[in-house]
């Protein structure tokens, strides 16, 4: 299959998934990377990137030091991004960051999916399982969250990356026409989008971008 074959089948399956729940489509929206164009992580920086979504997350929720789980306890500051660094160091933390980190737990629930800690995603109109997110990382001891996982093939990530792409363009036109469209939640939907363009892409955390 060429290239172009790939990526015209992966938008051709998406629009599918988007008809069967009654989402607009724009069919001039491009295609994403391919397998062999895409970038791909190594089960060490899903692994890192877990650990740093945890600890940004239950910083945001004030969890006390002892309540974090081993490995989530022992998350080197170098695995956090630089603007996480300064969220979790911060002793003043404003309700919009607050509210930011709070939300980063859908993109560990991504990362979760992708190394087979979770069977499959959520509905996109619900949040993920809080707290089975949170208890799969504090039971899962720091040496052997950093092996080689298995991680899903690159086919299934580009997948669900290129679904979650046209979900993210209809939730902004509804957004930006005053309408509502009930089988998407806006904020899992960005969040989703935010982690799987990270795997798929080479730029840094802090340096993704979401465009629809």
């Amino acid at each position: 299959m060429s290239e172009s074959q790939e990526a015209k089948k992966r938008k051709k399956r998406s629009e599918s998934i988007l008809e069967d729940y009654h989402i607009p489509i724009l069919d001039e929206l491009p295609v994403i990377e391919t397998n062999s164009q895409s970038h791909r992580r190594t089960p060490q920086e899903v692994a890192e990137r877990i650990l740093a979504l945890a600890k940004v997350y239950l910083t945001s929720q004030k969890v006390e030091h002892g309540f974090l789980g081993d490995g989530i306890s022992k998350c080197d500051l170098r695995f956090l991004s630089p603007l996480e660094e300064i969220f979790v160091k911060s002793s003043r933390k404003s309700r919009r960051e607050i509210d930011k980190y709070s939300w980063r737990i859908e993109c560990l629930w991504v990362m979760l999916w992708v190394v087979n800690r979770v069977p499959k995603m959520s509905a996109m109109d619900q949040e993920c399982d809080v707290h089975t997110a949170i208890d799969l990382v504090k039971s899962w001891p720091v040496e052997r969250l950093l092996d080689n996982s298995k991680m899903r093939s690159q086919a299934e990530i580009l997948d669900e990356c290129d679904l979650i792409y046209r979900c993210h363009w209809a939730v902004r036109d509804a957004q930006l026409s005053g309408e509502m469209l009930p089988v998407l939640n806006a904020g899992v939907i960005m969040e989703r989008h935010y982690a799987l363009n990270w795997l798929t892409q080479c730029s840094e955390w802090d340096e993704i971008e979401l465009h629809t």
